[in-house]
């Protein structure tokens, strides 16, 4: 019981914590543009919970190999969890393309090759033309230029690994048996709302303030990073407590 209540807690906090990030946009436009700026508030908080993501995965993989039971049986096992392992990677990647690989901290000048192919004129991929949702005259690409879109594919990987794996496991035995067979990690349920609230937050808060659209696209992906971060931290205590192999 005081498990579900603690739990409760946990969830009532992090929704506050996503309506909190949103309710920027009730400031003036002068507000939201310092906190929303390159290398302001919101951006650097994104950046950084991609690093505590990428950690946290990366202690998650650490311990997946690890029994309480029989701490000496499970080294001889040594199997860690491979997806843990590529979490850690691809959170790490995220908070390199936010920083654009150091290239602001440590003051270097981008490349001219680089320059003519990235639209921000940036050390990272994610500003690449190719990659980018819309091309250099600012108009939206069709639909086959933007299946290799950053965006979409990360929004791909969010609604699949937070929305469809949870949602999945938690009504199917079957599916739930697969997930456990080939180790995928399945986060906690309140997850599966969380990250659909906080992408329809944006999409409304979008179409209420179109001139604050940028804005709103930084603070969702920090928002995004900030529940990554939660479920990565989650998984790490999860893997704590158990006894078994994960």
């Amino acid at each position: 019981m005081k498990f579900r209540i603690k739990k409760a807690y946990l969830v009532m906090l992090q929704f506050c914590v996503v309506c909190a990030m949103y309710s920027l946009f009730f400031f003036d436009r002068s507000t939201q543009r310092r906190l929303a700026t390159e290398d302001g508030f919101i951006e650097t908080l994104g950046a950084l919970m991609f690093f505590v993501s990428s950690v946290g995965f990366g202690l998650a993989y650490l311990r997946s190999s690890r029994s309480k039971q029989d701490v000496e049986a499970s080294v001889r096992q040594a199997r860690k969890n491979i997806f843990y392992f590529l979490l850690s990677l691809m959170f790490l990647f995220g908070f390199l393309e936010e920083i654009s690989w150091g290239q602001r901290v440590f003051n270097i000048e981008t490349p001219d090759m680089i320059a003519k192919v990235n639209l921000q004129h940036e050390i990272n991929l994610h500003n690449f033309e190719w990659f980018e949702g819309n091309d250099r005259s600012g108009n939206r690409k069709s639909f086959l230029p933007l299946l290799h879109n950053l965006d979409r594919l990360f929004s791909i990987f969010w609604f699949g690994f937070c929305v469809c794996v949870p949602l999945l496991g938690k009504f199917s035995r079957r599916v739930k048996k697969v997930f456990a067979r080939i180790r995928l990690p399945v986060i906690p349920i309140q997850y599966a709302f969380l990250f659909p609230f906080t992408y329809v937050a944006s999409r409304v808060l979008t179409a209420t303030y179109p001139i604050s659209h940028r804005d709103i696209v930084e603070t969702k992906e920090a928002v995004f990073a900030i529940l990554f971060a939660c479920v990565a931290l989650e998984l790490v205590y999860r893997l704590s407590k158990s006894p078994k192999v994960i």
